[in-house]
């Protein structure tokens, strides 16, 4: 699963450096990173892709506010994750349920 940070406006994206500090101490190293500014032109967007892979949906969203996510997104992906996690939810909703708005 790719670890997806969204960034509002008026906050800074952690650095490099300060990424990999916070993955290492959670066991996980950064493999790729991109970036890029979101669709309103006010924030950021930035995927990850670490290893180890995250194992669950949860886990993921963990990741996510460990490397500076929106917190109101994750509260909301949360329960996204658990619906997922458990397998209460269809195929397609199980590949969209972590996305990056504008």
């Amino acid at each position: 699963m790719t670890v997806k940070i969204d960034i509002d406006a008026g906050t800074a994206p952690l650095s490099v450096g300060r990424l990999n500090t916070l993955l290492a101490r959670a066991g996980y190293r950064l493999r790729c990173l991109s970036q890029r500014q979101s669709p309103s032109g006010r924030g950021w967007h930035i995927e990850l892709e670490v290893t180890p892979r995250p194992k669950t949906a949860q886990e993921t969203v963990l990741l996510q506010l460990l490397c500076g996510s929106d917190p109101g997104r994750e509260a909301y992906n949360v329960t996204r994750a658990r619906a997922v996690d458990s397998g209460q939810v269809p195929k397609f909703w199980r590949r969209r349920w972590n996305v990056l708005y504008g």
